[in-house]
């Protein structure tokens, strides 16, 4: 009996301590949340109200995101070659992280990067078999009008893309891949506020107009030779033209009207 009081007693304490700490971490969250409004809406406040700078643009920009790292995966690059091929090929380094799968006169090549390039034979060779066989390889993508496109963690990576054509007797693509090991995280991003003030600094000495619309995707980036980064970037449209700005250390990539 006086174990059954004591059992009950137990578990309304532990009852009572999970009450308290979620109640804690609701209170820590919506204090996060409340202080990371009251800085996107000071970076605003900054921005001499050029068009297009609202608090509606930036809310759903996430307050942080992450860069990526990994090494090449030779492993992989070999199972690509010798599915894309339809059977066993030996590697032949030629320098400077370049690696070729031969097999007779197909070939598949892997660059430093992961650009990527192939001459196969035309049986096994369209889009939609090239996007199987990168997808058992672990390599997310999606077939689109005009190659393969690819996403980490829901977001696109703006420049890897493949893209492809038939002679009739072969089939030829390339373009880049991310091809990996394992990503790793790497560097946080500039939180929203500092990357708003870039932003608007951006837009006015490119004179790019109204602020139409923010996307945030990655940008794949070699590292060194067997080395390749996933950056994140910003997207932007605007009236006059867009650019693209890097998340980490606010470098503008690309602007153009």
């Amino acid at each position: 009996m006086e174990w059954k009081k004591a059992k009950w007693l137990i578990i309304a304490v532990l009852f009572t301590v999970n009450v308290f700490l979620a109640f804690n971490i609701g209170v820590k969250y919506s204090q996060a949340q409340k202080a990371s409004r009251g800085e996107l809406l000071d970076a605003l406040s900054l921005t001499q109200n050029l068009p297009g700078f609202t608090e509606e643009t930036f809310s759903s920009l996430p307050v942080y995101v992450y860069a990526f790292s990994s090494h090449r995966s030779v492993s992989t690059e070999q199972s690509l070659a010798q599915s894309l091929l339809s059977g066993p090929a030996s590697p032949s380094e030629a320098g400077g992280g370049v690696t070729i799968y031969q097999s007779g006169e197909y070939r598949v090549t892997f660059r430093r990067g992961g650009y990527t390039e192939g001459y196969i034979a035309a049986k096994g060779g369209d889009l939609k078999n090239l996007s199987s066989v990168l997808k058992r390889a672990g390599i997310k993508n999606t077939v689109t009008d005009d190659g393969v496109a690819f996403s980490y963690k829901g977001k696109e990576i703006l420049n890897a893309h493949l893209t492809a054509k038939s002679d009739g007797a072969a089939f030829s693509f390339s373009g880049t891949v991310p091809i990996s090991d394992g990503w790793t995280r790497s560097v946080r991003s500039l939180s929203r506020g500092e990357l708003i003030l870039a932003l608007a600094r951006h837009v006015k000495e490119n004179t790019l107009g109204k602020l139409l619309s923010v996307t945030v995707s990655y940008r794949i980036t070699p590292t060194g030779v067997q080395d390749i980064s996933l950056i994140p970037i910003m997207t932007v449209e605007c009236e006059n033209g867009g650019l693209i700005m890097s998340m980490t250390d606010k470098t503008l990539i690309y602007s153009g009207n």
